[in-house]
Order: structure tokens, then C-alpha cells, then sequence
């Protein structure tokens, strides 16, 4: 493995911030490997649950398709 793989992120949405949502986007967000890029929800109150940890560059949106279609995403969890 390259060293620059070694110090690579991966770039993570994630569609759903109910029971675990919150729970997975703290540990993505705290994660050393890990970018949290995006995260969703249809009610927007839901992101009141993350911003403890998320960051400020985390795109917040209510429509799944944003965060699948994105070209800043890697990988995206549905929760």
C-alpha cells in the first residue's frame, strides 16, 4: 500500500438521521479515516441531532438523491 493510501479519507454520506443515524454519523465524524461529507434526512429538524460533531464543510440536505448522486461521496450508509 502507497503512503499516500495510507493517509487517505474516505468520503461518507449518510441517508437517515433517526434511531441509529445520529449514533453512526458520531462515529464517522470522529473516525481518522473518515470525511462525513453528507448527511440526510426528510425532517430537518433531525440535523439538530448531529451538530455536536458535525462539521461545518457536512452538507446537510432532505432529499436522498443528493447525497447518492454526488461526486463527493465514496460511500453512502442508509440508516
Amino acid at each position: 500500500m502507497h503512503r499516500k493510501d495510507q493517509t487517505r479519507k474516505l468520503k461518507v454520506g449518510l441517508i437517515g438521521l433517526g434511531h441509529w443515524g445520529p449514533n453512526l454519523a458520531r462515529n464517522f465524524a470522529n473516525h481518522p479515516k473518515v470525511i462525513l461529507t453528507f448527511v440526510c434526512d426528510t425532517l430537518p429538524s433531525a440535523f439538530d441531532r448531529i451538530e455536536n460533531f458535525a462539521t461545518p464543510t457536512c452538507i446537510k440536505t432532505t432529499n436522498p438523491e443528493d447525497v447518492i448522486n454526488s461526486e463527493e461521496v465514496e460511500a453512502v450508509i442508509v440508516a
